[in-house]
């Protein structure tokens, strides 16, 4: 255009000015480009556009009418009608777009994904829609080190929200309350995992599942009411947290291991509901002192009270308890059995210990469930088992109808084992450390015995003897 004269050139500047307003209603306008994963770079132009046309604002209030002209040069020469308000055509179009500086968020069919926060707020109200749709997810990571991170105190979640990812709210150092919404369903793995200023949290009666390590690290969280929705707890997902109190209600089927590892438990009662216990689930809780265990068949994995040291009093209420001295080594409880001095420690039929490891062992015929590793030696530091040559024999009652796993594990000295026909169920593995010579003598039905392959292949030093006698 430089060949029609100067009286173009300061049209040209004004062009300038409008190229910079055309960039930024463009980008405002690009639903496709700002509401993505990867609209971060338009954002960052975005704001270039928006400060350059703050500087043609002022420009305007320097020079009055610039902004009328400017205007009526577009309707000339483009006839695109265009009307220029200062700041407030921003808020409008914001409003109508649903575009939120604090947000990054993308639609996603019906429903909006919040993917990021980027404000600057303390207390922060989730919002339930975007764009008139409504927000059902919070990304995996949404809150996870956002520069804003250290300063957030509250967290308010939209009833919309169904899903919560991982991570999404974890380590912010200052979070103290956390208000989440009744149709959530699942509290995702590591979801608040060292917020260790979190004081308060309402899990919604509708959750069914707790992920791992959701609550871990959060120090300063001192009681917690788990609801009726609630089926699992999973590993870890209380561990290290400043729990004292906890309520379990009836529809919880299982604890996961570590998840309440070195906490302030005092006192739990658990629900008839509870089948399963995980691996070290309560270990090391130095406070623990009363434990009242549900009133149905219930397997403890292993370790599961191991250096409470203060646990003192547990309540036997299980019918069927699967279990082994192991879940109760470094409690007072297990101290004052070995004070005791008596030959066999059983509770509740199961059989969780021997007080001599040596000669030919005859159980007695109270017992119902050889319980885990009950005729292992442990090493000293507590942490390896020892071979055993020095128990024969051991024989068992008809009264025997489970066998928890590694009951047998290291006996090296025993020639022959009979499993009595009554058994109903012979967890694996038995007979790992066991060497060519000895004999296991069974009766023929692969039902009773789990993982039957993979029990018996692996060690095909013993003899198997079937007998429908099992003797």
């Amino acid at each position: 255009m430089q060949d029609k004269g100067d009286s173009t050139q300061g049209k040209n500047k004004k062009y300038r000015y409008i190229t910079f307003i055309d960039n930024v209603f463009d980008f405002l306008y690009t639903k496709e480009k700002l509401n993505t994963k990867e609209g971060n770079n338009m954002k960052k132009q975005l704001g270039l556009g928006i400060c350059m046309l703050s500087m043609l604002l002022c420009a305007c209030k320097a020079r009055p009418g610039a902004v009328s002209e400017a205007a009526n040069i577009r309707q000339q020469d483009q006839e695109v009608p265009i009307q220029l308000s200062g700041t407030s055509i921003l808020e409008e179009m914001e409003e109508e777009k649903g575009i939120d500086a604090g947000w990054e968020y993308e639609i996603d069919g019906e429903h909006a994904v919040i993917l990021a926060y980027r404000g600057d707020k303390a207390e922060v109200s989730i919002p339930s829609d975007m764009e008139g749709y409504p927000v059902t997810e919070i990304y995996q990571m949404a809150f996870y080190e956002c520069e804003n991170a250290d300063n957030i105190t509250k967290i308010v979640v939209p009833d919309s929200v169904t899903t919560i990812g991982a991570l999404a709210f974890a380590s912010l150092p200052s979070l103290e309350e956390v208000v989440l919404p009744d149709n959530l369903t699942q509290i995702s793995s590591a979801c608040f995992s060292m917020d260790t200023s979190l004081k308060k949290v309402v899990i919604p009666d509708g959750v069914t599942e707790i992920g791992e390590e959701a609550f871990s690290g959060c120090d300063k969280l001192i009681e917690i009411e788990i609801p009726p929705s609630v089926r699992e707890i999973q590993a870890n997902a209380f561990a290290k947290s400043g729990l004292e109190n906890t309520v379990f209600h009836e529809g919880l089927a299982e604890i996961g291991s570590y998840a309440f590892a070195e906490t302030n438990m005092r006192n739990v009662t658990f629900p008839d509901s509870l089948k399963i216990i995980g691996y070290h689930a309560f270990e090391n809780c130095p406070r623990l002192k009363n434990v009242a265990l549900p009133g149905s068949e219930l397997s403890l994995q292993g370790f599961v009270f191991y250096k409470c040291k203060n646990l003192s009093n547990i309540e036997f209420n299980s019918t069927r308890l699967l279990t082994g001295g192991y879940d109760f080594a470094g409690t007072d409880w297990m101290d004052k059995q070995w004070e005791a001095e008596e030959e066999f420690i059983v509770v509740n039929g199961t059989l969780l210990t021997v007080r001599h490891f040596e000669g030919e062992i005859v159980v007695p015929d109270t017992v119902t469930v050889i319980g885990g590793q009950a005729f292992v030696q442990w090493t000293e530091d507590g942490y390896g088992i020892e071979d055993n040559y020095d128990i024969t024999g051991i024989i068992m009652p008809d009264s025997v109808e489970y066998i928890c796993e590694d009951a047998f594990v290291q006996l090296k000295g025993v020639e022959r084992l009979a499993i009595p026909k009554t058994v109903q169920m012979m967890e694996a593995p038995q007979f790992n450390g066991w060497e060519e010579g000895q004999t296991v003598v069974i009766k023929p039905d692969e039902t009773v015995y789990q993982n039957w392959e993979e029990q018996w292949n692996n060690n095909k030093k013993i003899t198997m003897i079937y007998s429908e006698k099992g003797e």
